[in-house]
């Protein structure tokens, strides 16, 4: 197939979302800008386990939590909650619930992988309330990584949990009953729109709406079908070399930083951690390194650069209600986002080094994917090296050696 007839077929390619989808709800989690924060999200879950929160549901929410985890016999007489709780060595609790005879720390995934410490919170739990401890893994979608937390002496059923929150949402609307009553009504609304908000199934489009917008993408391309062939072939083939370019490109970065990245003081630069997302066996969106100035704990840096190859991870930073920056950007774009890493999880928006048009999600300017790897390399590490400067607010310079 030429590359011509399939981009002269998608020049004119165009679709509209069908204008009978259901009308969106207001909510209060979508109007004040944070429908998917992760921070937010564990303070609403903390207050509703609160037995004593002005909610008025009492200790509905804990109590099904505690079902849901086969701990029916805990005690919830006197129940303290907090959120973001500091262990020892200044990681963060999501969530931790302190009964007489139990606590349950909570790794609340709104959007990510679990990959903390799950070992190291059920131990600081333990400790802080002289009780057995259990952690919870709160999600959206089943976590497949959780297995690998045996190696650290955890025992899944045991005191490790995976509890998903249509799950835990279905129990609290099923254990409403006769508390509704004594509820305060914004309370319930409230839980309600949070339940609305954060919900796979409910923010799933129904089978009549899937139905309407498979039957209009066949209409679309009616008459263009190998074309639209030609190009997801050709889409895919260049998502694959642009995951390997990216992976060349971090590979020449990591040389420089080794190399030698110093501050006036002598201390030096060194890269403490790299991950693709969603894996290295497929192509990528997010390709990130994780940068530590020697001798300076708790303010590692970590950038991302960021691509259009995998459509399923980029969000919504090509629609055109998104007022961020890289509506901007093209197939040859390199775009990134740069964050502080201080002991929180989610919120990278609070935590940005740099913002376009206000968002996290920046063009790398004067980069093009297609221009030649060794000049590539050094545009991006330099582009670190300032970043990092800013960052930690000094000068960085490559060692002469």
């Amino acid at each position: 197939m030429d590359e011509i007839q399939w981009a002269e077929a998608l020049r004119g390619f165009s679709f509209d979302a069908p204008d009978t989808l259901t009308p969106e709800r207001p909510n209060v989690f979508r109007i004040a800008g944070f429908p998917r924060r992760e921070q937010v999200s564990s303070n609403m879950l903390a207050w509703l386990f609160d037995p004593q929160g002005n909610h008025g549901l009492g200790a509905l929410a804990v109590e099904t939590l505690l079902a849901l985890i086969g701990r029916n016999g805990a005690t919830t007489g006197e129940v303290a909650v907090d959120t973001e709780v500091r262990t020892d060595d200044g990681k963060r609790i999501d969530i931790l619930i302190c009964m007489s005879d139990l606590a349950v720390a909570i790794e609340n995934k709104v959007d990510s992988w679990v990959y903390n410490d799950l070992a190291g919170y059920r131990e600081y739990a333990a400790g802080k309330n002289g009780t057995e401890a259990v952690i919870v893994v709160l999600t959206p979608h089943h976590q497949d990584n959780l297995h690998d937390y045996e190696r650290w002496g955890l025992d899944i059923g045991e005191d490790l949990f995976e509890v998903l929150y249509d799950d835990l949402f279905d129990a609290l609307r099923s254990g409403l009953g006769d508390r509704i009553m004594d509820a305060d009504p914004r309370g319930v609304d409230l839980l309600m729109q949070y339940i609305d908000n954060y919900s796979p199934e409910r923010n799933e489009s129904t089978m009549e709406e899937r139905d309407e917008i498979i039957r209009r993408f066949a209409e679309t391309t009616e008459g263009i079908r190998e074309q639209v062939i030609a190009f997801r072939y050709a889409f895919n083939d260049y998502a694959t070399r642009t995951g390997e370019k990216i992976n060349n490109i971090l590979n020449g970065v990591r040389t420089r930083f080794e190399e030698g990245l110093l501050d006036p003081t002598g201390r030096t630069v060194s890269v403490e951690n790299r991950w693709n997302f969603p894996s290295r066996s497929q192509a990528s969106a997010y390709y990130g390194m994780t940068f530590r100035l020697n001798g300076v704990e708790g303010e590692d840096v970590s950038i991302e650069l960021i691509t259009d190859t995998n459509l399923s991870h980029i969000g919504d930073w090509g629609r055109d209600n998104s007022p961020i920056a890289t509506k901007r950007a093209t197939f040859d774009s390199i775009m990134y986002k740069a964050y502080r890493e201080d002991g929180r999880h989610g919120d990278q928006q609070d935590r940005a080094i740099e913002k376009q048009n206000g968002s996290i999600v920046c063009i790398l300017a004067d980069a093009k994917l297609s221009d030649p790897l060794d000049e590539l390399c050094e545009k991006v590490a330099e582009h670190y090296r300032r970043i990092l400067e800013k960052a930690w607010n000094t000068e960085l310079a490559w060692s002469e050696s």
